[in-house]
């Protein structure tokens, strides 16, 4: 299953490459060892007008490496307090609430295929500095909801 048809499945609008992530991000993702991206989708712009008060995830990302796809989700965030930790685990937790849903399960799929190749599944992508350590009582929370400490650059392998 491809990433633009799982996500048109799940009623939202596929981009080619990296095009549905802001540009300002867009350099700090990086792929190697013949990983190519595919398509991407802005969760947050879709979901804006019907969840407006909602702590919404921001990007998934189609990747190939050969014939195998597979997702990752990507969650630009400042990390200059520890306050910035609760905000980010809710929005993966909506996240992965819509990745049960029925429209959703093509992309949840293409989510465990990154997980069974060993590949981090949701990125916290940090524009400025990091107030809290690996370690701290932020990176436990943070690796109990399946995450690990926020990152300037996504490198993909």
């Amino acid at each position: 299953m491809s990433f633009e048809a799982a996500a048109q499945t799940a009623g939202l609008l596929p981009q080619a490459g990296k095009q549905a992530i802001e540009h300002k991000y867009r350099n700090c993702v990086e792929l190697s060892h013949g990983i190519q991206f595919t398509h991407s989708i802005d969760v947050d712009a879709h979901f804006q007008a019907t969840e407006p008060n909602a702590n919404r995830w921001d990007y998934g990302v189609g990747l190939r490496q050969g014939a195998t796809h597979f997702a990752i989700w990507i969650e630009p965030h400042g990390a200059t307090s520890s306050s910035e930790v609760d905000k980010v685990v809710a929005k993966v937790s909506w996240l992965k609430t819509k990745l049960r849903l029925d429209p959703w399960t093509q992309l949840s799929g293409l989510t465990e295929a990154t997980k069974q190749r060993g590949v981090q599944q949701f990125w916290w992508l940090v524009p400025g500095t990091v107030s809290f350590r690996p370690g701290s009582k932020e990176d436990k929370k943070l690796a109990q909801s399946g995450m690990k400490m926020p990152t300037k650059k996504i490198v993909i392998r």
